[in-house]
């Protein structure tokens, strides 16, 4: 009865963790912490995280860092 329960929670549970990461990339991007905001970028790509938001917020931190050479 209780997973019936928890069933619509479900994706907010198993989905939560990408999304607070991304948002503690933006943060890192929105303090002009660039190449930190690449790192946690790269690492939701790797982690298959793909979105079109993730590559645009990744394509502009690397062009404000001059670093135009993908790396993952």
């Amino acid at each position: 009865m209780l997973m019936i329960l928890l069933c619509p929670f479900f994706p907010l549970i198993a989905f939560g963790q990408p999304d607070a990461e991304f948002a503690k990339a933006n943060q890192e991007y929105s303090k002009g912490n660039f190449k930190e905001a690449m790192t946690s970028y790269e690492a939701l790509v790797r982690a298959g995280q793909w979105n079109a938001n993730l590559f645009y917020d990744l394509g502009n931190a690397y062009f404000r860092t001059r670093d135009l050479v993908a790396r993952f």
